[in-house]
């Protein structure tokens, strides 16, 4: 399809983009913003996948055949080693970059409750991070990234993600616990069973009958005490201690000082 822009042609049509052609094309990539490879790393997934899906979005291009928008799509194929069809406009004003991706982007959680989920912020967390860990992008310390599709799979995979979500809003659990950490709990679910999850929330909410060495009562104890820190831990680290918490919790054992730190490898439950 042609449209004329400025006095100019745009050549609009869907096309094969293999992976020399993505490569090829990142060679005049050269204004573009920062590269965040867990977004690659995402879009990579999923293409390898096969559940990269057109949606509208362009790869755009200028007059004299500069990248303007969509790098990480095309680092994306390069990386996976797929050919994958994509929208391209070409012959676009090289001013007109200042003017690409300006709009609000929706958000995860926003795309979640815009389908109809309650809880919407703490389901796409959840979510998230249930990927993180299938995935191993655990390790990138809360750093990788879950496309919406992969957010809307785990939803479907992991229904235990509205049980928890909903037990996360509950005033004691939500002020200390992250959303993130809340994953945990959905996959200590899975594994050990929906009831030792829940008792393991309901005590940590209660924090009656808990005792010095009891994980339930470690991973309180330093949850609250990070509620009024200046220097938070980070989600990541929140989440490890959690692990840690639970699979003591699930084996029935103590637990001397609960910590993580980023040398650590990454705990399982």
């Amino acid at each position: 399809m042609n449209n004329p822009i400025n006095g100019e042609l745009l050549v609009i049509q869907e096309m094969l983009i293999t992976p020399a052609t993505a490569t090829q094309w990142l060679s005049s990539n050269h204004q573009n913003r920062p590269l965040r490879k867990s977004v690659v790393s995402a879009y990579a997934s999923d293409m390898t996948a096969g559940k990269w899906q057109q949606n509208g979005e362009t790869i755009k291009r200028s007059i004299d055949g500069k990248l303007l928008d969509g790098q990480h799509r095309l680092h994306a194929i390069a990386r996976s080693g797929c050919a994958v069809k994509m929208l391209v406009i070409d012959g676009l004003p090289e001013d007109s970059f200042h003017t690409i991706d300006t709009g609000m982007r929706r958000s995860n959680a926003q795309l979640v409750g815009l389908a109809g989920h309650n809880n919407a912020s703490a389901q796409a967390s959840i979510a998230r991070w249930v990927v993180l860990m299938e995935t191993s992008q655990s390790k990138q310390m809360g750093k990788g990234a879950a496309t919406a599709q992969q957010v809307f799979e785990a939803l479907e995979r992991h229904p235990l993600i509205t049980h928890f979500a909903q037990r996360h809003t509950h005033k004691g659990i939500r002020a200390f616990i992250p959303g993130a950490a809340i994953s945990v709990l959905v996959l200590a679910a899975e594994k050990h069973g929906q009831a030792l999850a829940d008792d393991f929330l309901t005590s940590f909410k209660s924090g009656e009958g808990l005792k010095k060495g009891d994980p339930v009562y470690e991973l309180r104890e330093r949850l609250i005490a990070n509620s009024s820190r200046v220097a938070k831990l980070t989600t990541a680290t929140i989440v490890a201690i959690t692990i840690k918490a639970v699979r003591a919790y699930a084996a029935q054992r103590t637990l001397g000082t609960l910590r993580w730190t980023p040398n650590e490898d990454w705990p399982t439950l």
